[in-house]
């Protein structure tokens, strides 16, 4: 762009240097203003820089570069081109950070040859002195962001003034950042309306229906060797569930035992026995004196007893023998004076030498008594969780488990060491229990309760709502064996008019409250319906059916007696 007395060009951001050369030496004009976009890779070489102000001076063309980057000053600077903030600003050689003693010998030369650039004034009024203007062809440009521009001219007549053009490069940096926060307000509005008015909102309806109820009392005989329902004679197959539960305990020895050396003796054995026979003392035969017991090393045969009377005469006959006895437990405690000992055979007399020889080395072995307190911690801590793996084996199988029929076996228990062990290390204590149950079909109890309601009043309803199994009581009424039991069945039946959620969320999705309210209200049987939506702004019945809940009322009723106790609903 010629301008009178100088030439503006507009530089790319891929123009190469050889390229702005011959730019610059195309230009008209002796004063050439380069407009260089942000980042000039181009111009941030020193070489590519002394190229330029070479070629500039060779084509007797004074230099000035429109730029505001801080990187191109310095290299602007070394070379001594002229540097404008913008077309408007006053050019300047930009100051230099330390000053290049090597600097090339023919630029500096041709600094000296190149004409004087007044550095107080703009580049418009460095044209306007190198050639003359008329009034009205005088144009400006501006970078900034000045839309218009009007400024008096020196040389113009008074009062007029000059109207600039004004060429407005873009902002790209505000751009940018306007063009990204419109999307986000875009986005942010897209989702706030898809949040509300697809994931909040939720439709609640409640259907009141005529509904009664009768009670079911049932006696059926449940067994493991059925295989098929029969209900003219109320057979139910059974199935037994069975769960074996491990569970272990820790304890400390605490019992006692004297290891020392057992004390022995001899025992002096006496028949007394008046039947005219012989009588053999087996081997490890106890004679007892208070808490001290002695047992026979051997067996020993005594004579028949002689008697005077009531009185026994063996002894003074010479009939009595000596055997050998030992301590059944070592410890000093032992080593006692002979004296007499009562016998575990009644009729043999005893009478024991002196004992001695028995020494104490008291050791802590495992005692009875501690296992016995670990299976007391143990038992009934597996009885929740068997329970639990229970109804969820009959669950899975479809089965409606009998209760009363659960049985809970005796723990097997193992300890570790055994009882008796000698040593001071914690005992391992193993339970193991046997958890079964009788469970039958459910289907099977739906069928009998089907068949005891059918010539009952709730038999011109239109079906079955609710058969009561859920809080039926059932109880034993006689235990042939483990897998054959009668049972006895009350349930309290709800029936009434059967209405399919399902259908009624699909037929009434996207429709009105009134127009829905109509919809399930024509079905028979239905007494009342009370539709309410969620948020307040939601005007009908959403589209996605998990948006819609049906609960359709039912009366609450107790077991024992049949009769509707409700206050509310009871989905």
């Amino acid at each position: 762009m010629s301008e009178n007395g100088k030439h503006t060009v507009y530089i790319d951001l891929d123009d190469e240097i050889t390229a702005i050369i011959e730019k610059v030496k195309a230009a008209p004009e002796k004063i050439v203003a380069l407009v260089l976009p942000k980042r000039a890779t181009v111009l941030q070489s020193v070489v590519n820089m002394k190229l330029l102000k070479k070629s500039a001076l060779a084509a007797k063309k004074s230099l000035v570069l429109i730029t505001s980057e801080a990187g191109l000053l310095p290299l602007a600077g070394v070379v001594g081109i002229h540097v404008a903030k913008s077309l408007q600003s006053k050019p300047e050689i930009p100051l230099l950070p330390r000053r290049d003693d090597d600097m090339d010998s023919e630029i500096s030369e041709a600094l000296d040859d190149e004409p004087e650039v007044d550095k107080t004034k703009s580049v418009g009024a460095l044209a306007a002195a190198a050639k003359p203007l008329d009034d009205d062809e005088t144009e400006t440009i501006e970078l900034d962001d000045v839309d218009t521009a009007e400024e008096p001219d020196a040389e113009a007549p008074k009062g007029k003034k000059k109207l600039a053009k004004v060429f407005k490069v873009p902002n790209f940096d505000r751009f940018r950042l306007s063009f990204f926060l419109v999307i986000l307000a875009v986005i942010l509005l897209v989702g706030g309306w898809v949040f509300a008015a697809v994931v909040l909102p939720k439709a609640t309806v409640l259907i009141d229906t005529d509904t009664s109820t009768s009670v079911s009392d049932i006696t059926f005989t449940a067994n493991t060797a059925l295989n098929d329902l029969d209900l003219s004679k109320s057979l139910v197959p059974a199935v037994q569930k069975e769960v074996k539960k491990t569970d272990t305990e820790k304890a400390t020895p605490t019992g006692k035992k004297d290891n020392g050396t057992k004390a022995t003796g001899t025992m002096t054995l006496t028949n007394c026995i008046n039947d005219a026979n012989s009588h053999t003392v087996p081997a490890g035969t106890g004679f007892s004196n208070g808490s001290l017991t002695f047992t026979t090393n051997e067996a020993v045969t005594l004579e028949p007893a002689l008697f005077s009377g009531p009185n026994c005469k063996s002894s003074t006959f010479g009939l009595n023998k000596d055997v050998g006895v030992t301590a059944i437990a070592g410890g000093t405690n032992y080593n006692v004076p002979a004296h007499a000992y009562t016998s575990s055979i009644s009729g043999i007399n005893a009478y024991g030498s002196d004992m001695a020889g028995g020494t104490t080395s008291v050791v802590t072995v495992v005692a009875q008594s501690d296992i016995d307190a670990a299976v007391a911690k143990m038992k009934g801590r597996q009885d929740t969780s068997a329970t639990t793996d229970l109804a969820n084996a009959l669950q899975a199988g479809g089965l409606k488990g009998l209760d009363e029929t659960k049985t809970i076996s005796d723990p097997v228990i193992t300890a570790t060491p055994a009882v008796g062990t000698e040593g001071t290390a914690d005992i391992t204590i193993t339970s193991v229990t046997t958890y079964d149950i009788l469970g039958v079909k459910t289907d099977f109890l739906n069928q009998l309760i089907k068949k005891d309601v059918s010539t009952k009043a709730t038999a011109s309803k239109e079906g079955i709502l609710d058969n009561g199994l859920g809080s039926a009581l059932i109880h034993i009424v006689n235990k042939k064996s483990p897998t054959e039991v009668q049972m006895s069945l009350h349930a309290i039946v709800i029936s009434g008019p059967t209405l399919d959620a399902g259908a009624i969320k699909d037929e009434i999705r996207g429709k009105k409250k009134g127009d829905a309210e109509q919809i399930i209200s024509s079905k028979p049987g239905v007494k009342s319906v009370t539709i309410t939506y969620k948020p307040f702004w939601v005007l009908s019945t959403p589209k996605a059916v998990k948006k819609i809940t049906v609960t359709i009322k039912k009366p609450v009723v107790t077991p024992s007696t049949g009769k509707d106790t409700s206050n509310g609903y009871n989905p």
